[in-house]
């Protein structure tokens, strides 16, 4: 128990220090990863994408649509070095049918933007069998 204080007492500045140094690090870290959660799976997004779909299918999510539903690949998420992020929604529970967006976030106004939106070849000819 002596040794155990002696230790702490000799080297509690320096973990001080460690602390100090590491702990805004992993903040940030974890900051980061929240804000990408938050918007990949937020409304806002959610509104966007359905909104893409229906200009895309005027009949989606209905009946009569040919798209009746996507998902975002929670595998396929990641972030870009200039500060968007990528994200991959599979079409009607089809993995081949894929549309692939760079979401970006705007400051101050915090307006979300989808841009460069890669189509694959599967999706297109299921919207050209509509």
């Amino acid at each position: 128990m002596k040794k155990c204080k002696q230790f702490i007492k000799k080297w509690y500045p320096f973990l001080i220090v460690i602390g100090m140094i590491v702990g805004p690090i992993i903040y940030h870290v974890v900051a980061v990863q929240v804000e990408i959660h938050n918007l990949v799976y937020g409304q806002e997004l959610k509104d966007k994408l359905d909104s893409y779909f229906t200009q895309k299918d005027e009949h989606a999510f209905t009946p009569e649509g040919t798209i009746q539903s996507y998902a975002i690949n929670q595998k396929a998420v990641e972030r870009t070095p200039m500060g968007g992020v990528r994200i991959s929604v599979s079409v009607n529970g089809d993995e081949s049918a894929q549309v692939r967006f760079i979401v970006t976030r705007f400051m101050p106004s915090r307006e979300i933007s989808l841009g460069a939106i890669v189509e694959s070849q599967e999706f297109k000819d299921l919207l050209e069998g509509n």
